[in-house]
């Protein structure tokens, strides 16, 4: 598959899915989907824009998508008011509050660094 405008990609990416979805792959589904994940890659790479995110957009991004309230960040953060001001972009994240936040939501530390 020759990825050549955005319908190919979304053509990959629809091959990929489906190579996710079967439990057990053969040892040749596993290459192709290996070597169509590294095409997505270059592609993507080469035309897509990805804009840049905030830290602070970013932390709100995984609360919501994990159900998350400012107070179930506390013991990440170590009071209310720290995770109130970094929310409201009065704060900036500490080192200690990029590892804590990695490890919870299971993402490099260095997302979190702008």
């Amino acid at each position: 598959m020759l990825l050549m405008d955005d319908t190919h990609l979304d053509e990959a990416i629809t091959v990929i899915n489906k190579l996710l979805d079967i439990p057990n792959r053969s040892e040749a589904e596993e290459e192709y989907l290996m070597a169509l994940t590294d095409l997505v890659e270059i592609y993507e790479n080469a035309h897509v824009e990805i804009p840049p995110v905030s830290e602070v957009d970013l932390l709100r991004y995984l609360m919501e998508e994990n159900g998350l309230t400012q107070a179930d960040l506390v013991p990440d953060f170590g009071t209310r008011s720290i995770v109130s001001e970094v929310l409201a972009g009065k704060r900036h994240l500490a080192l200690t509050h990029f590892t804590r936040l990695a490890e919870r939501f299971g993402v490099p530390a260095d997302v979190f660094i702008g």
